[in-house]
């Protein structure tokens, strides 16, 4: 982080992140520090691709190649899977950034279900989904130490 040099001139920061060399500058100190709360949570989660759509984390949850070898979906599952996510995940989250993806859209997700037991699917389906959106760098988890809620 460099400071100002003089009057009016722009507080600055510069970071590397994925082997690229990022900048980012404000008006005065405290913008830049709120600039740069979601970089230092993607850095210390190291959450590589929360910059990216949130419909790219469910299409990394429904690849196939996601699991190892003999613990595949079947294929029934894997089209229930699917079909709730084009149904019910993909219009809440789909459209946003995974950084700004909060507990309440997966709230919403579960709450639009029709259902009790297509609720309970979604729960689990929201579970599975969060944990392979930390697995795959898209999400950060508040219960691991070093990571923002």
């Amino acid at each position: 982080m460099y400071p100002a040099r003089w009057a009016g001139d722009r507080w600055r920061a510069v970071w590397y992140e994925n082997e690229v060399r990022r900048q980012c500058e404000a008006a005065s100190e405290e913008r830049l520090a709120a600039r740069l709360e979601k970089v230092s949570e993607r850095l210390g989660a190291d959450a590589q691709n929360m910059e990216r759509s949130g419909a790219e984390p469910i299409g990394y949850f429904l690849s196939p190649d996601r699991h190892p070898p003999g613990r595949q979906w079947s294929r029934k599952h894997a089209h229930t899977q699917g079909r709730l996510c084009a149904r019910f995940v993909a219009p809440v989250i789909g459209g946003l950034v995974c950084e700004d993806i909060k507990t309440g859209h997966l709230q919403a997700v579960v709450n639009a279900a029709p259902t009790a037991q297509e609720g309970k699917r979604l729960h689990a389906l929201v579970s599975a989904l969060v944990g392979a959106g930390i697995t795959g760098g898209y999400l950060a988890s508040a219960r691991v130490p070093g990571t923002a809620p």
